[in-house]
């Protein structure tokens, strides 16, 4: 009896975290600055880990988009390691950027 309460739980968490996702999707394309803007897919698949019985296939999609020339924004879904989705959202600051590396810090 209890597997039908949490699938409907699970569903529940997933729409709510899907309105989330699209929102910050939709800032983060049509936001709009003086910067000639840069968008990334982020494509989310495998993950590793030390101890079994977490989930080690992790597929989603998110957006990554520069708004600056050091700053950049994203957000994005994917399937967690505890078999549940998970929405993300972070900011990046880069301070060094050369031959292809880009070194900064980020929060979310």
């Amino acid at each position: 009896m209890r597997t039908p309460q949490r699938r409907v739980y699970v569903t529940r968490a997933m729409n709510r975290q899907w309105v989330k996702l699209i929102a910050l999707l939709a800032l983060t394309l049509f936001s709009s600055t003086g910067y000639t803007e840069e968008t990334y897919l982020q494509i989310n698949g495998l993950s590793v880990h030390s101890k079994p019985g977490n989930n080690g296939f992790n597929p989603g999609l998110g957006l990554e988009r520069a708004i600056s020339e050091n700053w950049n924004i994203a957000g994005g879904w994917y399937y967690n390691s505890d078999y549940r989705g998970s929405a993300y959202a972070y900011a990046r600051y880069s301070y060094y950027r050369k031959d292809g590396w880009d070194l900064g810090i980020g929060a979310g």
